[in-house]
């Protein structure tokens, strides 16, 4: 952000919101901002330099209380996951248009926080299913489908809060996991399901 004062900053102008995530697309020179106004789940693009809304679309014709908007490095533009009706759904934006509205996984309950990531050349979405584990989804171009990549040490967390990072490892991904004793657990997990614990950060505290 710049040093410029709140007066001095343009208005989105955006209704009241039930949940917001916004992403900084280069390409584009603009912020990319999906929220759900109560009734939609909707799209916008603002121009940093016309300081405008330059594009939008709606993309859900029901609400979601959780969003998650990230840049996909291989395209430059934007793919998005949104929560309704117990199941975690996800669209992409290909510059033109947006993809049809996928479901991640239909067979359970998805329980809310998740986190979106693109790394490796795919895409990844953590979030804890109905049975109280923690799940990872790697999506699988050619199968067209989300794919669990669940290990005994990710099965064995509580998926209170699970963020994706890419490993510095070729095909690393890290998780970072909050389980229900408030213990926060960072794992690695390799190319062929291989997973281990790095590091547990044990607290008598909520993190």
């Amino acid at each position: 952000l710049d040093s410029e004062s709140a007066e001095q900053r343009p208005a989105l102008g955006l209704p009241a919101v039930d949940a917001v995530s916004a992403a900084y697309n280069l390409g584009a020179n603009a912020i990319d901002i999906v929220y759900a106004d109560g009734a939609k789940v909707q799209w916008l693009r603002w121009s940093l330099a016309s300081q405008s809304v330059i594009d939008n679309a709606e993309l859900a014709a029901t609400s979601s209380t959780c969003i998650d908007v990230e840049i996909n490095p291989a395209t430059g533009e934007p793919g998005v996951c949104y929560h309704f009706a117990d199941r975690t759904r996800y669209r992409e934006f290909d510059g033109s248009s947006w993809s049809v509205e996928e479901l991640v996984d239909n067979s359970v309950v998805n329980s809310l926080p998740f986190d979106l990531r693109f790394a490796h050349g795919t895409r990844y979405l953590s979030c804890t299913v109905d049975t109280g584990y923690s799940a990872l989804y790697e999506y699988d171009a050619g199968a067209s489908a989300w794919d669990q990549r669940n290990t005994p040490a990710i099965l064995a967390l509580g998926g209170q809060d699970v963020t994706i990072v890419q490993g510095s490892t070729p095909g690393e991904i890290l998780l970072l996991d909050r389980d229900a004793s408030d213990d926060v657990h960072l794992l690695s997990l390799l190319p062929g399901d291989n997973s281990s614990v790095l590091e547990t950060y044990e607290s008598s505290i909520p993190q």
